[in-house]
């Protein structure tokens, strides 16, 4: 028996602009062939809690699980995350670049967190690296009563209106304007500039608000995972779900087929260790998408983005006549 692949690309749309339509031929044939729909959820992490763990059995906030999946242990009991950021005047407010926008190393990121620690750490207060250079975490000992968007979406609306906001929205909003006075003045700073390289000037904190369980009943368990993000692997573990990193091309097939039958899902998220773009990830894998279709290995294959939903079946890939669109003619 066949089973159905998901494929959870938030973000694709970000490509739109960088996206030469001329270059992804096999993406736009099978993007062309494929059913179109609006996705169920528009909230990307809700989405990615939902199918991961369609019944909603886990609960914890998204900075503790991406902690627990980052494999950051520390004493603290409460937990946010404090992603590095920079900021840049624009008109009357500032923009904020993410971590995808520069490059940052380990010992960079060590550096500035030993920094910030021993300038504005202490009891209750700790900042933490995860795997990545781009993932930071604090730890607090009392709970932070604040909520605000990740920084992708900040990076794409307004900063201001987008800082954190709740009964303890003060207290971490001044953690931010003291975070970005040390920062400022950083040795390790100085000398990013001194090569062009974009200041790390301040983190942005997000993730610390218990996230709504809202379950999905229409979504297929998956019994195969491949993503290599921390709120995936958290989640995947506790479930005893086996999960893969992503995969190329090759690995995708072999690993379907031998494991015909079983729904299966990958992830392509803000926290992927891509060292591609998530538009030109996915257009590496058209081909074989198409081709598991066309096996029978796979029944169905699901794009799903926080904007659009394809499907794909045996009958929708033989549909040669359906005219080609641009990729993100539904957008």
């Amino acid at each position: 028996m066949a089973g159905v692949l998901t494929l959870f690309v938030p973000g694709l749309a970000a490509d739109r602009d960088s996206a030469d339509d001329a270059a992804l031929p096999t993406l736009r044939s099978l993007l062309a062939r494929a059913r179109h729909a609006t996705p169920p959820v528009r909230d990307p992490w809700l989405r990615q809690r939902q199918l991961l763990d369609p019944s909603a059995s886990i609960s914890g906030s998204l900075a503790e699980l991406m902690r627990e999946g980052d494999a950051v242990n520390a004493p603290a009991r409460h937990w946010l995350r404090a992603d590095p950021v920079c900021l840049q005047p624009d008109r009357a407010t500032l923009r904020l670049l993410t971590a995808a926008s520069f490059a940052l190393d380990v010992a960079e990121a060590d550096a500035l967190i030993a920094l910030l620690n021993a300038e504005l750490g202490g009891p209750g207060w700790q900042l933490y690296r995860g795997r990545s250079a781009r993932r930071w975490y604090l730890g607090l000992d009392a709970p932070a009563n604040a909520t605000a968007p990740a920084p992708d979406a900040v990076a794409r609306g307004d900063y201001d209106r987008s800082l954190p906001a709740g009964t303890d929205a003060m207290r971490q909003r001044r953690w931010l304007n003291d975070a970005q006075m040390v920062l400022h003045a950083a040795p390790g700073n100085a000398a990013r500039e001194r090569r062009g390289a974009l200041p790390i000037n301040s983190f942005w904190l997000w993730g610390g608000a218990a996230s709504p369980a809202v379950p999905d009943h229409a979504t297929a368990t998956p019994q195969l995972v491949f993503a290599d993000d921390p709120l995936s692997r958290a989640l995947a573990t506790r479930l005893g779900r086996p999960w893969l990193p992503l995969p190329d091309a090759a690995t995708l097939r072999a690993e379907l087929r031998a494991r015909r039958g079983a729904p299966a899902l990958l992830l392509v998220v803000p926290d992927s260790e891509l060292a591609q773009s998530p538009l030109a990830y996915l257009a590496s894998l058209a081909a074989t998408l198409r081709a598991l279709v066309r096996e029978g290995v796979c029944n169905r294959v699901l794009i799903e983005t926080e904007r659009e939903l394809w499907t794909l079946t045996r009958f929708d890939a033989l549909c040669f006549w359906r005219r080609q669109q641009p990729v993100f003619a539904h957008g």
